[in-house]
């Protein structure tokens, strides 16, 4: 590891030393790697300036970088805290104490389609780790598949799907969902943001500082019983589209069920 971080300052510093023209591009590259390290050891505060973003650079434990392991570890404390019973003690090790989620498809289902309810769009859904905790240990286990995984340094991005079927009927109290029966499956995306676990000793190196997660809340609150429409049979098909015959705009003819009541389109 030293070698490597000493030849990684010394090609940084090759700018500041002579060197003669340059050489045709089929030419081999070459370091002078003495006179790079004579050069950073007669100029100290270039290496304090460069130090830092060398080591950020480099993967956890040495820098702050995650490597594919780590981005799987994320990955899958998320689902972990979705999909079993929750886990007091590991919750407090994956999720950092300013941690903040946001999800306007939650927030939508909070506000059972409404424009206008508890929970406005663009607001966070959870302020605080207390708050995702709560939240957490009020609802049934929700299992998905991971379809897709992406990272970099910092944030984990996973594409799931809801597995079906699973729970009962949903019923919505204090914003809270307190059962589940899915009838379709539903696909999602959610960015982790995340920060090296200060705690070293943590066999979680990584901890969520901010979850940013959207799916199709449309199909999950029909899943919840929170809404259906009249347009489907008994098997949840739709029929099929009318023929066009003018211009006209479509009737709306279809209810939204909820919690709450039945509105009318």
């Amino acid at each position: 590891m030293r070698s490597s971080i000493l030849s990684a300052l010394s090609l940084l510093a090759l700018d500041a030393v002579a060197a003669p023209a340059p050489a045709p591009a089929s030419a081999p590259t070459t370091v002078d790697l003495d006179a790079a390290l004579a050069y950073i050891s007669a100029h100290p505060g270039m290496l304090s300036e460069l130090l830092p973003s060398l080591t950020a650079a480099l993967p956890y434990p040495y820098g702050s970088c995650m490597t594919r392991a780590d981005a799987e570890r994320v990955a899958k404390n998320f689902e972990v805290l979705q999909d079993e019973t929750f886990n007091q003690t590991l919750a407090e090790e994956a999720v950092s104490p300013e941690f903040i989620d946001y999800n306007d498809s939650i927030n939508t289902l909070i506000n059972q389609g409404c424009p206008i309810g508890p929970k406005p769009l663009g607001s966070p859904t959870f302020a605080s780790r207390a708050e995702y905790f709560a939240a957490a240990q009020n609802q049934q286990p929700t299992p998905y598949d991971t379809l897709n995984l992406w990272y970099n340094c910092d944030t984990v991005t996973v594409r799931w799907r809801a597995r079906k079927p699973y729970g009962k009927k949903f019923a919505v109290e204090g914003g809270l969902v307190t059962g589940v029966k899915p009838q379709v499956d539903v696909v999602g995306i959610v960015v982790i943001e995340t920060r090296p676990n200060p705690d070293t000793t943590s066999e979680e190196h990584f901890q969520f500082t901010a979850i940013y997660s959207e799916f199709n809340s449309f199909a999950w609150g029909y899943d919840l019983g929170l809404w259906e429409s009249e347009l489907c049979n008994a098997q949840g098909e739709a029929p099929p589209p009318p023929p066009a015959a003018n211009d006209a705009p479509p009737k709306k003819r279809s209810l939204v069920g909820s919690a709450y009541g039945v509105q009318k389109l």
